[in-house]
């Protein structure tokens, strides 16, 4: 289950510095841009509702490649909606999340990106969503996968694993492989009585730092835990983690981390 209020709290705390940092999801949210002109049939006045916003970089987009859409952007942290607000006055804001939130009503384009992941109940969520979509609305969106973050998970269940300590996971949450978040999307759009097209596409990216504890400093720089979720309890466990992490997974000078990035256009025909 995913700690919604530290979400929140860290979040909200990093959105002055997140877009300096936030490399790989930035790129995300370009992808997303292009998959959304791609299939767009019409750039003209569409209601759009975004998920988990941020400091509105997809926002952005949005508003420069449609003319004149009307956006409803949702975000949990109360920082990052501040961030987003600073910048566009035609924009209508919510702060909340997206789970508990009430939507009423029908969109055009849902889009998000790299937000989902943090999602407690994605098939309920997705359903609801779902039921947002107008007739031959689409929802557009990437999402963070299984293969996120592999380095910093095999040198934590390594080092467990050595110190005879309960083995456990480097990353503060559970990310889907790209088949069971198609299965989960298929069953929301079933469940929600849609007739729809699913079209899915990964790619994995990849950052480099000086060393394992540089690169966790810019996963926290941008508000994103990946400490366990508070599981560790041991210190000698994570110390050794991060020798294996700089030891088994460098690349030249430089240590890698690992992004898999799914995205995922869903289209409800009429």
């Amino acid at each position: 289950m995913v700690d919604k209020d530290s979400v929140r709290r860290c979040f909200s705390s990093s959105a002055g510095n997140y877009e300096k940092n936030a490399t790989v999801q930035k790129k995300m949210a370009g992808r997303v841009m292009e998959d959304i002109v791609k299939v767009a049939e019409h750039r003209e006045k569409q209601e759009i509702l975004e998920v988990g916003c941020g400091t509105g970089y997809l926002t952005g987009l949005l508003l420069k490649e449609l003319e004149s859409p009307s956006i409803l952007a949702v975000d949990i942290a109360p920082g990052m909606i501040e961030e987003s607000r600073r910048k566009f006055e035609d924009v209508e804001f919510m702060c909340e999340d997206i789970e508990k939130a009430r939507i009423e009503n029908r969109y055009d384009l849902i889009v998000s990106s790299a937000a989902f992941q943090w999602l407690s109940e994605a098939e309920s969520t997705f359903v609801k969503l779902a039921g947002c979509l107008k007739p031959g609305g689409r929802m557009v969106f990437s999402t963070l996968g299984s293969g996120t973050f592999r380095e910093l998970d095999e040198s934590f269940k390594k080092a467990s694993i050595e110190k005879r300590f309960k083995v456990i996971s480097g990353t503060a949450q559970g990310f889907y492989s790209a088949s069971e978040l198609r299965r989960i999307l298929e069953r929301s759009a079933e469940s929600a009585g849609m007739d729809f097209e699913l079209e899915m596409d990964e790619k994995t990216e990849y950052e480099y730092f000086d060393s394992s504890r540089d690169f966790l400093h810019s996963v926290k720089s941008i508000g994103a835990s990946s400490n366990g979720g508070g599981r560790l309890r041991s210190p000698g466990v994570v110390k050794r983690a991060m020798e294996i992490y700089d030891k088994s997974y460098r690349v030249g000078e430089k240590v890698r981390a690992s992004y898999h990035c799914i995205y995922v256009t869903l289209e409800v025909r009429n």
